[in-house]
């Protein structure tokens, strides 16, 4: 599991390349669906194109994309 400072310095990191960006598309790398918990890739892919990233922050050990319509989380599932 990733530790507190470490999801904090990601979210730093990663917030200027993101914010006011839009998703032009979603795919899971080396065709690994599974990482996609609730919907299939093609799913989120239709929800999540052309949605504006509003604010990148992170609550507990997620990182969390405020999007135009919605939020996206992710966790670094690390060991």
């Amino acid at each position: 599991m990733p530790e507190l400072p470490e999801v904090h310095t990601v979210t730093n990191f990663i917030r200027p390349f993101l914010l006011n960006k839009r998703i032009r598309s979603v795919r899971s790398l080396n065709n690994y669906n599974k990482v996609f918990a609730t919907h299939s890739a093609s799913q989120i892919n239709k929800l999540m194109s052309n949605q504006k990233i509003k604010r990148v922050w992170r609550r507990g050990k997620f990182i969390v994309l405020d999007l135009d319509s919605g939020h996206l989380l992710f966790h670094l599932r690390m060991t």
